[in-house]
């Protein structure tokens, strides 16, 4: 939203919303369970990761085999199911992601958990794995990424929106 000052040489914009709004990273302080965002160093949200491609909306352990150690990865699901069902994950793949040692789960959706629920959540936030929520990853193939996805230095915040940006290679 534009709301011009009274001055001809300058416009300022007002911006209210969720710290929970598009693209955004919870921290383990959204459950109560650790650490507030600005509490985190920048290069937490600077680093490798993978996207994964999930046939349908339910992300399971079966999409996780085969990964191999990814000890401060990040595991970004790219979903492809309708639009009726909101994609989320199985409480079997979040134990998988924190035996993995990520750093960061992320999903095309706009919860990690079904509608109501927050068994995965807490599973990964258990283990200080930062969740991301909201991405769009239309068009973005399978692959090895570095991630960018630095939030605002909220202070005392438990989440905050990002501009996630994947950057080809490694």
């Amino acid at each position: 939203m534009r709301e011009p000052i009274d001055d001809d040489h300058w416009e300022l914009s007002l911006l209210t919303m969720s710290a929970h709004s598009g693209t955004h990273i919870d921290s383990p302080a959204h459950l109560r369970l650790g650490r507030c965002i600005d509490r985190y160093p920048p290069d937490r949200f600077i680093l490798p990761a993978r996207v994964v491609a999930v046939d349908g909306n339910l992300v399971g352990s079966t999409h996780l085999l085969g990964l191999g150690s990814m000890e401060g990865w990040a595991l970004l699901f790219r979903t492809s199911g309708s639009n009726e069902e909101i994609s989320h994950m199985t409480p079997a793949a979040a134990m998988i992601c924190a035996e993995l040692g990520l750093g960061l789960v992320g999903i095309d959706s706009i919860s990690v958990d079904a509608l109501g629920e927050d068994v995965v959540h807490r599973r990964l936030m258990e283990d200080d794995i930062l969740i991301m929520e909201g991405m769009d990853l239309g068009g973005v193939p399978e692959g090895i990424y570095t991630l960018i996805c630095l939030p605002l230095k909220i202070k005392d915040g438990e989440a905050s929106p990002v501009r996630a940006v994947l950057l080809s290679g490694r």
